[in-house]
């Protein structure tokens, strides 16, 4: 049997490994809330550093977020470190259910890639509410790319029947950015479904690329975890609503 040569195995070992590398900035923008668009308070220095906010049920993203973020800065992790707090806002029921992260760097490094106009919206103080799209040219690489796709996958994504998807709702331009870089990426796009009127659902199913397919897959059990955690969360839920109105009723 012929032998490998020292440098074969070692790419072999090394460009696995390379190829599911993943950059934080552009994970981070791949699952970044994008519900009629990217929503950013500038003016107010507390709001404008928040990169996003988090269900209860989704603390393994962010934790797995910080967890790169520490590997991409070893040495300056702590001028870089993230902060999750509870989200206060008057006259809100469900903001106990949700925490916000919290980073200077992140938040400008993800702003970087959108390109922002005055909203029409006004924020409790009297802020305005900047909306941000994504720019076409935000992602160059086959890294950045994979890291967007990946973070939109974890969050929003979904397998069935052999298929990946992702699913999201009034996007005002990453739906776009995900369609645009599965085919850059060489994917196979069996569907496209864009809001249509009464219906602000968008989904893409794919066949995903051998060099994208890495990606994903190292976010799978992630995404699982996140997925049965909603689903409990949503049963428990609903049991104490059904169990409050048969009290009521008695």
């Amino acid at each position: 049997m012929k032998k490998l040569s020292p440098l074969v195995l070692a790419l072999a070992l090394v460009l696995p490994a390379q190829a599911q590398k993943l950059l934080s900035d552009f994970y981070a923008i791949g699952f970044v809330d994008d519900f009629g668009g990217r929503k950013w308070v500038k003016a107010d220095p507390v709001e404008m550093v928040v990169v996003d906010r988090f269900h209860t049920t989704e603390t393994g993203l962010v934790q797995f977020l910080n967890k790169v973020i520490e590997l991409e800065n070893k040495r300056t992790f702590d001028k870089v470190a993230t902060s999750l707090e509870n989200w206060e806002t008057q006259n809100c029921y469900y903001c106990h259910e949700f925490k916000r992260l919290h980073s200077k760097r992140l938040t400008e490094k993800i702003n970087d890639a959108f390109t922002f106009k005055g909203g029409r919206e006004e924020d409790a103080k009297g802020n305005k509410i900047l909306v941000g799209t994504l720019r076409e040219k935000a992602f160059k690489t086959l890294e950045e790319k994979a890291s967007f796709l990946a973070g939109a996958y974890v969050r929003y994504g979904f397998q069935a029947g052999g298929k990946y998807g992702i699913r999201l709702t009034k996007s005002l331009s990453k739906f776009d950015a995900v369609v645009r870089e599965l085919k850059t990426l060489g994917c196979e796009v069996h569907e496209v479904t864009q809001a249509a009127e009464g219906s602000a659902s968008q989904l893409v199913t794919f066949t995903p690329s051998k060099e994208l397919r890495p990606y994903l897959d190292q976010q799978e059990k992630l995404r699982q975890s996140i997925a049965a955690k909603k689903e409990q969360f949503s049963r428990e839920k609903q049991s104490k609503v059904v169990e409050f109105f048969t009290i009521s009723g008695n």
